[in-house]
């Protein structure tokens, strides 16, 4: 399965990007007042500060997980409703015990409700400016940054659980998630790496390796079959293959007290990396949901990744791709120990860029059971061969 690498990264005001000239003896106190002053007067390294600390707010804002967006990032669905008034306070209990726990061991590590804990050695493994004619979820979205707590949970964490035709990918959410993810990858890896991920012709069609073979598109042209149930289709989103992808994770505790904060302004925050390898491949084909996208099947795939670190297991992968409401490519993919193991882990992405784009797939990961109080994090996976 290849290498794992395994990387904690400090979000603080000396971190800085390997392109940057290094810091003048007093320049990370400049940057900082910087950071109170207006956008354009604002040096870059102040800029690119004030630009991860605000997509942290929304990757990692608990408030975000909802059946009505499918765990995922997605629009809330036009009929949705949204809380306007706090929930009940699920977090005093829990932030409580952290609390109690270090005043009576002022030294002692990192303990965790042992499903979080679980979830911290592999990292699931297994903001931008909202437009005005966007739909009002997304601006109720942008007031969930801003200054004061996250966590108001809705009495029912599932809602209303939407369809494939009713998803809508919420591009404000996949910008944040790129910007945390490539800032980690630009501190953990040699920037030459990423040359692939950032340069804008991976957004085109075929750009990623091994994306379309001849059959594929002599397919394409005639049409898909027309069958009751078990459908013949091809791989029209470049999924078999070999996948590198990257999965962001807080500390939990570190993950509630910012979101009862809503602030992410520790300076001594700190964001694990991983980087593991994926293996996929095609299993089945099934009708899309869509009508309109009939040509373009839902694609069933299997696959392996890395277990924890250092543990040398293997996680089994599954999972379906297909077209969305909005044209968008939807990655829903969960992991598990093994084939007989309930889900454990699920990530939801949206393809950047066209089928096949040597950009990827960005989204987010949490619990595969959906309970309340889960964890969550960026993620980004991309083809290697």
């Amino acid at each position: 399965m290849g290498t794992t690498l395994t990387y904690a990264s400090t979000f603080s005001a000396e971190s800085t990007d390997d392109e940057e000239e290094p810091e003048a003896p007093g320049q990370e106190s400049e940057d900082s007042a910087d950071d109170d002053e207006g956008p354009l007067k604002m040096t870059i390294r102040a800029q690119k500060r004030r630009a991860r600390r605000v997509a942290r707010m929304r990757v990692y804002n608990m408030r975000y997980l909802s059946g009505e967006r499918h765990w995922g990032p997605f629009l809330l669905p036009d009929s949705s409703t949204i809380l306007k008034e706090p929930g009940p306070d699920y977090l005093g209990p829990i932030l409580e015990l952290f609390v109690d726990h270090e005043a009576g061991h002022p030294n002692h590590p990192h303990h965790h409700h042992h499903h979080h804990h679980h979830h911290h050695h592999h990292g699931e493994n297994d903001a931008d400016q909202v437009n005005e004619s966007d739909s009002d979820e997304e601006s109720d979205d942008d007031d969930a940054v801003g200054a004061g707590p996250l966590l108001q949970f809705p009495p029912d964490p599932f809602g209303l659980i939407p369809t494939p035709n009713e998803l809508r990918a919420d591009w404000t959410y996949l910008a944040a998630a790129r910007i945390v993810v490539e800032a980690n990858l630009r501190e953990a890896v040699s920037p030459e790496l990423l040359s692939g991920l950032v340069w804008l012709d991976g957004l085109r069609r075929g750009s990623a390796p091994k994306a379309v073979v001849p059959e594929q598109l002599e397919w394409e042209r005639s049409g898909m079959a027309e069958t009751d149930d078990a459908i013949s289709g091809w791989d029209w989103a470049g999924i078999a293959g070999e996948w590198k992808r990257c999965v962001c994770w807080m500390d939990y505790r570190d993950l509630v007290k910012q979101n009862l904060t809503g602030t992410f302004e520790d300076p001594n925050l700190e964001e694990a990396v991983r980087i593991v390898p994926m293996h996929l491949r095609v299993v089945s084909y099934s009708p899309s949901s869509i009508p309109e996208y009939s040509h373009w099947p839902d694609i069933h795939v299997a696959g392996e990744t890395s277990g924890p670190a250092g543990s040398g297991t293997i996680r089994q992968m599954k999972g379906t791709i297909g077209l969305i409401a909005d044209g968008s490519i939807r990655w829903n993919l969960v992991s598990s120990a093994n084939d007989t193991e309930p889900a454990e882990w699920v990530t939801e992405g949206v393809q950047i860029g066209e089928a096949t784009s040597g950009m990827g797939v960005l989204g987010m990961w949490t619990g595969a059971q959906h309970e309340r109080m889960d964890p969550l994090g960026p993620f980004w996976a991309w083809k290697v061969g």
